[in-house]
């Protein structure tokens, strides 16, 4: 998997439906793009090819286990862990909710 490849740390002199290719042929499965462009977006849907084979498995697999931790996680004090990290950047923000 990339790292977004709409944030810019990329070459602008490249396009970035060519960095998503280069990408796949060195190996990585999932390309993000996470800026919400549909400028971006749909060149990208024209030329990256849909999961298939063993990057199809794999990321299946990811997802199994992703959900099966998510599943697993109490929300309620998840919340109340993520307030406790953000209350010292945030002191705004209710420690308890």
């Amino acid at each position: 998997m990339t790292d977004d490849i709409s944030m810019k740390a990329l070459s602008p002199e490249i396009s970035i439906t060519k960095h998503a290719q280069r990408a796949l042929q060195a190996g990585c499965d999932v390309i993000l793009h996470c800026n919400g462009k549909p400028s971006e977006m749909f060149p990208l849907m024209e030329v990256l090819p849909n999961l298939t084979g063993r990057a199809l498995e794999r990321t299946e697999k990811a997802m199994a286990l992703l959900t099966d931790k998510i599943s697993k996680t109490n929300e309620t004090s998840a919340e109340k862990e993520w307030r406790e990290l953000i209350s010292d950047h945030f002191p705004e923000s209710p420690k308890n909710v």
